[in-house]
């Protein structure tokens, strides 16, 4: 909340509000002086904004253009070293249900190619995610999933119930301090006092 809270005063005009800053702003935060980091967009207007974001950092590239093929054609020229130092953040509007397919090759790909990778999702039942772990398990694809469930699953909304993320090649570290971060988070935004 603190990491956010920075983030959002940095892009904000007092009283007037502004926009929130978003996973590229988060990951631009963690990076060091000589990382850098691709991001792909689909929509022009969503382009444009990332572009505004970003332009006084020199380690940002952003590309206008088809985030799956993009990723395809990256982990392709990949060396060894370089998949070493490689992290891929997947974070798909699921706006397609054949999205959910599609994200789950992107996870198999990074597997193979020795790269982490962690990948965001929606959670408004199981079905989805659920056939996405099977489809990894059949696939032979380790991952680890992380979950918060603000809302619970027996209230039917059609809004999100809660967010997900699948983490492939991730040190056994990192699942734990974003499942402890994941518990604190959900009983905060739970939206029916202890239950989440």
């Amino acid at each position: 909340f603190d990491h956010l809270q920075r983030l959002e005063a940095a892009h904000r005009t007092p009283n007037r509000g502004g926009p929130y800053p978003g996973s590229p702003l988060f990951a631009l935060s963690a990076l060091r002086a000589n990382d850098r980091v691709l991001l792909v967009e689909k929509q022009a207007d969503a382009v444009d904004a990332l572009r505004r974001a970003v332009a006084q950092d020199r380690r940002a590239q952003v590309i206008h253009g088809d985030g799956w093929a993009t990723l395809r054609e990256t982990l392709a020229g990949l060396s060894d070293g370089e998949a070493a130092r490689t992290v891929v953040h997947i974070d798909p509007a699921f706006n397609d249900p054949d999205e959910w397919r599609v994200a789950g090759e992107a996870l198999i790909a990074c597997r193979q190619a020795g790269v982490r990778a962690a990948l965001w999702y929606p959670i408004k039942s199981l079905t989805r995610p659920n056939a996405l772990l099977a489809r990894l398990s059949a696939a032979r694809a380790a991952a680890t999933t992380v979950e918060a469930h603000v809302t619970p699953l027996d209230m039917k909304r059609n809004a999100l119930n809660g967010s997900g993320v699948a983490l492939v090649g991730v040190d056994a570290e990192v699942v734990f301090t974003l499942a402890a971060r994941a518990a604190a988070l959900s009983e905060a935004l739970a939206t029916h006092e202890g239950r989440y």
